[in-house]
């Protein structure tokens, strides 16, 4: 991995290169794309905002020219280029400058919530009614493929379901925003580390920490699901999920910090990831309900206290 991050960094044609190469593999396996933010985040953190953008932006005209003498349908490549350069690319060259000069996780992770938040904003001033509009993006995606499904749904399951995606998925593209850009980010700084400084992005990971002036606005979202009603009701679910995603990064760091304070055995962490893998709902909520209460708390601060 040190020889990629190393041909990453040698110039800004070999980053283009790799950020091209990773976007178009991405539409055969989509963990690729991770590879190809990574490759943007860790530009940006090693050589600032500017050489980022100017990859960024390298990177998505090769992308565009590729796909204008592509024989894919013209929506469909306009759909890849907005996903890839504007919601992949764009954020995580942002988040990196921030924690390029705060040296602060927890920093880089409130910045992704508040671009997560701007997102959802955002598509409630564009789009008259949000739920309506996923409601029908679902249908004309979901819906012939539970067609030709070997257990066909009946018309009124899917319309309840249909309905009851609709209204979570503004949540779910803000909590989708935030694990894309922070996955990217952490690879890339991972990459940095190894080149520059072994060893060191674990430590910085264990003290990744959202601060008690996050931890207050997440409060006022709590106070805000509990009292909303009619639309805003649905609003206020949706910032409900995005903060469950934000607080279970939070949450993750926190075990790891826990784990290695107390040299605990490697099996607990795998335990932890096969939950996560398999129980992934709850486990946020568990993970997110420690992250918040860390931020209150500092539970790494009592752990190092105590002999």
């Amino acid at each position: 991995m040190r020889a990629f991050a190393s041909y990453i960094l040698r110039g800004r044609l070999h980053a283009i290169s790799v950020a091209v190469t990773a976007a178009v593999l991405a539409v055969l396996l989509p963990l690729f794309g991770h590879v190809s933010g990574a490759a943007i985040a860790l530009v940006t953190l090693r050589k600032g905002y500017r050489e980022g953008l100017l990859v960024l932006a390298g990177a998505g005209l090769i992308l565009a020219i590729l796909g204008a003498f592509s024989t894919v349908a013209q929506p469909l490549v306009v759909a890849f280029l907005v996903s890839t350069i504007l919601v992949m690319w764009l954020p995580v060259v942002i988040v990196a400058e921030v924690l390029r000069l705060g040296r602060d996780l927890g920093k880089a992770l409130a910045t992704t919530a508040l671009l997560a938040v701007l997102a959802m904003l955002f598509l409630q001033i564009a789009v008259e009614d949000p739920a309506a509009w996923w409601r029908g993006m679902l249908e004309s995606v979901l819906s012939p493929m539970l067609a030709e499904a070997a257990m066909p749904m009946s018309e009124e399951d899917m319309t309840r379901m249909l309905d009851s995606l609709a209204n979570v998925m503004t949540g779910f593209m803000a909590a989708a925003l935030v694990y894309s850009t922070m996955i990217n980010l952490i690879i890339g700084r991972w990459l940095q580390a190894i080149v520059y400084n072994p060893g060191g992005f674990r430590e910085e990971f264990h003290r990744l920490r959202l601060g008690r002036g996050v931890a207050v606005a997440a409060l006022g979202i709590l106070l805000f699901v509990s009292f909303a009603s009619g639309s805003m009701e649905t609003l206020a679910n949706n910032f409900l999920i995005l903060m469950v995603a934000v607080y279970a990064f939070h949450g993750l760091a926190l075990v790891h910090a826990v784990a290695e304070a107390r040299k605990a055995h490697i099996a607990w962490l795998v335990v932890l990831y096969l939950l996560i893998l398999f129980m992934l709902p709850q486990a946020m909520v568990v993970l997110s309900a420690a992250g918040f209460a860390d931020s209150w708390v500092d539970f790494r601060s009592l752990i190092k206290k105590k002999p």
